[in-house]
């Protein structure tokens, strides 16, 4: 059986592999969108975006899409734009709660079938010290 992952994110790859799912990546190139308000209709729209994007190009297997966004206060954030934005973004959650929604959809290529869901974790981010945000910056990187 053929599991495509549509996506770019080594981290995800990282989490089939480790499962011991082989696993081949099809990047969708599709862009993500952030229409609307609510985190888990937002997080399946475009796991099923970026499975569906690699669709037409895959006859059989399943077809793995997935999206994380983050909900802090009322306000739904995506992927930081840049270094610059993703200290921003730290800065803000520093000390508060947040939920991290991901929605998944599983496209059976020989049937069309489609399945959607989506998990969300309360994570509540200690206080940090702009030191520390420097050092993580330096060992991992904005995207880590």
């Amino acid at each position: 059986m053929t599991i495509i992952l549509a996506s770019a994110s080594k981290r995800r790859s990282s989490i089939l592999s480790s499962c011991g799912i082989k696993h081949k990546i099809v990047v969708s190139g599709v862009k993500e969108r952030m229409d609307g308000k609510n985190p888990a209709f937002i997080s399946m729209m475009n796991a099923r975006l970026k499975a569906e994007g690699v669709r037409t190009d895959i006859r059989s297997g399943y077809i793995i899409g997935a999206d994380t966004v983050v909900l802090l206060g009322k306000k739904v954030i995506g992927k930081p734009r840049d270094p610059a934005h993703a200290r921003q973004m730290l800065r803000a959650m520093s000390g508060k709660a947040i939920y991290v929604y991901t929605g998944i959809c599983v496209i059976d290529a020989k049937t069309g079938g489609i399945s959607t869901a989506c998990e969300c974790s309360e994570v509540n981010v200690k206080k940090i010290k702009p030191a520390d945000i420097a050092r993580y910056f330096k060992l991992l990187g904005p995207y880590d």
